[in-house]
Formats: C-alpha cells, sequence, structure tokens
C-alpha cells in the first residue's frame, strides 16, 4: 500500500465510479433541457416523478430489508425511550412574531416605501429597504413586480425511515402487540427461526416472548393459549413444518382469535396453499415484505 507500482496512474476504481455518477448527471440534465429547462419539467411534474419513484424504491428496499438501518428495521433496541422536546410551537410562533412587530416599529416605513419604489430602476434600492428595516418578505414580494409566482406540485421531504418510525410508534402509543414463539422441538431446530422472528417483529415495537420450545402440538398450544398473545409464530424446521403446522393452527384459531405467523415459506407451492388453507395468516422470511406484514397485524389487531 505505501509503495504503489504507478504512484501518477491514480486510483482507476474511485475515478471509473466519478465519471460513471457524471455521465448519470449529464443525462439527468440533458434530459432536462430537452423539456425546456428546469422551470418547465418542474411544470411538466417530470422532476417530482422521478423524485418519488427513487422514493418508493428506497421504501420498498427498506420494507424487504434489502437494505438496512440498523436500529430501525433491523436490530431495533427494545429498550430506548423516544426523545421528548420541550419546544411548545405556539409558544415559540408567538416569539416568533413578537420579535417581528418590534423589528416593524424600529423600521423606517416611509423609506422602506421609497426605496421599494425605485427597485425597477436599479436593484441597488434592495439594501436601501434593507437598511430602513424592511422585512425579507416585503423585498421579496416587491421584486415579484405583481408577477403571478409558477405553480408547480411541490415536493415534499421525507425520511427514508419514517414509515418504521411511524410504524413503531402506533404499536408504543396503543395497547401494544404481543407475540409468542411457539418453538418446536429442541433448541437447534427452532433457535435460528426464532431468533430472525424476534428480530422481525421487534422493529415494530411488538413484545415477543420467550421460551425454550415445546415437545409437543397440545403443549405448545396451550402456551399459546395461556399467554392471551395476539400472534404466534410457529418456528422449526421445514421437515417437521408439515405435521406441525396444519394441527398447531387448527388448535390455536379454534379456541382463540389469535393470528398464526409461520416463520420460514415453503419451497413447495402445494404445501404453502396447504398451510394457507389451514388457516395461517402469514410467512415470514428474509425476502418478506416486513413493514407490510407488520402494518397488516397492527390493523387486524385493532390499530391504524
Amino acid at each position: 500500500m505505501t509503495q504503489p507500482i504507478d504512484p501518477a496512474g491514480g486510483s482507476w476504481y474511485v475515478e471509473t465510479l466519478t465519471a460513471q455518477i457524471a455521465e448519470r448527471i449529464w443525462g439527468d440534465m440533458q434530459a432536462v433541457e430537452a423539456e425546456g429547462g428546469m422551470a418547465a419539467a418542474l411544470q411538466e411534474g417530470t422532476v417530482q416523478n422521478a423524485i418519488q419513484t427513487v422514493l418508493l424504491s428506497r421504501y420498498k428496499n427498506l420494507a424487504t430489508r434489502a437494505d438496512k438501518a440498523v436500529g430501525t428495521n433491523m436490530y431495533a433496541n427494545m429498550t430506548e425511550k423516544p426523545l421528548t422536546t420541550d419546544t411548545d410551537i405556539a409558544t415559540l410562533d408567538t416569539k416568533i412574531k413578537a420579535t417581528a412587530a418590534k423589528a416593524a416599529a424600529k423600521s423606517d416605513a416611509s423609506a422602506i416605501t421609497a426605496a421599494i419604489a425605485k427597485f425597477s430602476d436599479c436593484k441597488c434600492h434592495v439594501k436601501e429597504a434593507f437598511l430602513a428595516g424592511a422585512s425579507l418578505l416585503q423585498v421579496r414580494t416587491a421584486l415579484n413586480f405583481d408577477a403571478e409566482a409558477e405553480k408547480v406540485q411541490a415536493i415534499e421531504p421525507h425520511r427514508w425511515t419514517e414509515q418504521f418510525e411511524e410504524l413503531r410508534n402506533r404499536t408504543a402509543t396503543s395497547k401494544g402487540i404481543k407475540v409468542f414463539l411457539a418453538n418446536m422441538g429442541p433448541l437447534a431446530q427452532h433457535k435460528a427461526r426464532a431468533d430472525f422472528s424476534r428480530g422481525f417483529f421487534e422493529v415494530g415495537g411488538f413484545e415477543v416472548g420467550k421460551n425454550d420450545g415445546f415437545a409437543t402440538v397440545n403443549e405448545a398450544a396451550a402456551a399459546a393459549i395461556a399467554s392471551k398473545a395476539d400472534v404466534v409464530v410457529i418456528c422449526s424446521s421445514d421437515d417437521t413444518y408439515p405435521d406441525i403446522v396444519p394441527e398447531l393452527t387448527k388448535t390455536i384459531k379454534t379456541t382463540s382469535d389469535m393470528l398464526v405467523v409461520l416463520a420460514g415459506l415453503p419451497s413447495d407451492p402445494e404445501l404453502k396453499a396447504t398451510f394457507s388453507d389451514a388457516d395461517v395468516d402469514h410467512f415470514i422470511h428474509i425476502k418478506a415484505n416486513c413493514y407490510e406484514i407488520l402494518s397488516e397485524i397492527q390493523k387486524a389487531r385493532g390499530i391504524c
């Protein structure tokens, strides 16, 4: 690393990536120019639609956890507390208006009017207006010269993680959702899927219980019903699922209104159909839409 073969050759991979970015940007600029410029592109909604497409793509990648935001859609910290703020927006607004009123009282209204009247002759009078105490709004309005503002679709600000934040907040500000892990068989048989399930549900603020596993379907069903959980997740191996899932799901559904989720996705479409017919509500796996499933569970449990 300290003795490069060709010091003058540059970091070719960085330069290649930089060149690719520049080419993409140049292509976008040419597309905007082809529409008549940025103003025209905004009026047509081209820019807004392009931004919305990127936003939805990022939302989808986060929802399916193809992209990871640690602490938000992966590895949630269940012990953290929401940040609080002492800022009172109404009080702050009152203070701002009071400050603006004091500034206006100290300004020279006639001098401001005189300076603004000269704007059409020379923009140098803007300084004169500010020195007389004009506000930014007054100057900006005057510089418009009564021209109508361009009307375009607004581009709303969004945070990449806002959907998961809202999801977790809905749980926190409600009665909450309890999840029971129906871990079947010895530890080695269910641990991987139990750990996955815990991480899957905790990003929504769901409370996930713990247990060491159950030897029989009846034991698991009895414990699940006794827990009074909202959701039961069946965790075991693919080989055991055909014998466990239909019977366990039926037993739970017969005596409760709990939702039943299967950890894993059967590779055999017929087997998946069999589980669905047995009344399994959801299948969770590494390609599942985490945000969508958790949102559907919230709605099913009366949290909207």
